[in-house]
């Protein structure tokens, strides 16, 4: 028995059974007219910015060797600063969320301020089949408990460590809001791109200029407790070797007055030895008192770390899909998935049957 399929008997099948084929079309494009002329229009913000970190915090590379030598490990305290392509996951977080959605901003659509929590909720709207999807969740989220206006809470346990809580009605608005944030980083360029989707312009707009401003606040307070830590870890180092250089310097001074002429080479290499060690706390001393003053006037000055590529545009042209599209999507989506079916039942699996007989 031959099993192959011919195209003629696909085309006598589809001739066929155009009917269906027509009829199943015009449900798809039907319900794509739906969605093309019931979703509301959405305007996409976006902006570029650029990093400014030049990692000038001080670090100890100058004072590596020394360190070494004189048994102080000061790899733990060079300058750190955030990956760059950790911003996306700053960003992406529910905590970050939960602070867009308690600012207030103006809305155009509203003429008021507001916060986009209570849009979301009470002023978000969404096109009949969008409607219809979120049917499912409208009915999950009454068996489940909302925090109050969408505050998430700090939970703290026994041990001192925090949490951040979300109910789940909360926590599918929140990522709802996230899909509605794009957060891409260009390592050729260093530039670090954010959009932000909305039903009103203005509300897109300010939610970039609030993630701008939120990122560079969490990167600088990020980098000064990192500072903070560097600069009592060299004061207290600074301690240390003060007092082993003043004793390294009091051995070659009391070796050197009770052996004032020098004359044997022992005494000679002795000397040089105290000396060695003299200067190596001294050198190390002096480093970290040059890297304490290069510290505080890092921490003195305030200095941006991501500089916007421009001001933020409100958008005047429409992000959503264009009608014209939705409905070749949804036609074309009728006819492939009826003519697919049909030649599925009729032909792909009676061959496939037969071919196991």
């Amino acid at each position: 028995m031959k099993n192959i399929i011919e195209i003629s008997a696909i085309v006598h099948l589809l001739k066929d059974r155009r009917r269906v084929i027509i009829i199943s079309t015009i449900i798809s494009t039907a319900i794509g007219l739906m969605v093309a002329f019931t979703s509301p229009p959405e305007w996409r913000a976006s902006n570029a910015l650029v990093s400014m970190n030049s990692g000038g915090a001080p670090n100890f590379s100058s004072l590596g060797g020394i360190a070494n030598l004189a048994g102080l490990d000061l790899g733990g305290y060079g300058g750190q600063e955030i990956n760059p392509l950790a911003y996306q996951d700053i960003l992406g977080s529910s905590f970050f969320i939960h602070q867009l959605v308690q600012n207030r901003f103006y809305s155009i659509n509203l003429n008021d301020s507001i916060t986009l929590f209570d849009y979301q909720r009470d002023h978000m709207k969404s096109g009949a089949f969008g409607k219809l999807m979120s049917i499912p969740g409208a009915v999950l989220s009454l068996f489940s408990s909302s925090s109050k206006e969408g505050e998430g809470k700090v939970v703290l346990s026994d041990n001192d460590s925090s949490f951040f809580y979300l109910s789940l009605k909360d926590y599918m608005m929140y990522n709802e809001l996230t899909n509605r944030l794009v957060v891409s980083y260009d390592k050729i360029k260093s530039t670090l791109s954010l959009s932000f989707k909305h039903q009103d312009p203005f509300l897109a707009a300010q939610a970039i200029e609030f993630a701008s401003d939120y990122l560079d606040s969490y990167i600088e307070n990020f980098e000064y407790e990192e500072q903070q830590k560097r600069y009592k870890f060299i004061k207290s180092q600074i301690k240390i070797r003060g007092d082993a250089y003043d004793l390294a310097e009091l051995n070659l001074s009391d070796f050197r007055d009770r052996n004032i002429s020098l004359s044997t080479n022992r005494a000679r290499s002795k000397e040089d030895e105290l000396q060695a060690k003299r200067d190596l706390a001294f050198n190390l001393y002096s480093g970290l008192q040059k890297n304490l003053q290069e510290l505080e006037i890092d921490l003195a000055s305030k200095q941006t770390n991501l500089k916007p590529l421009g001001k933020t545009q409100i958008p005047v042209i429409k992000a959503s899909t264009s009608k014209k599209v939705i409905l070749l999507l949804y036609f074309m989506t009728g006819l492939f998935l009826s003519s697919g079916f049909l030649i599925a039942k009729h032909i792909l699996i009676p061959v496939l049957l037969n071919s196991q007989d």
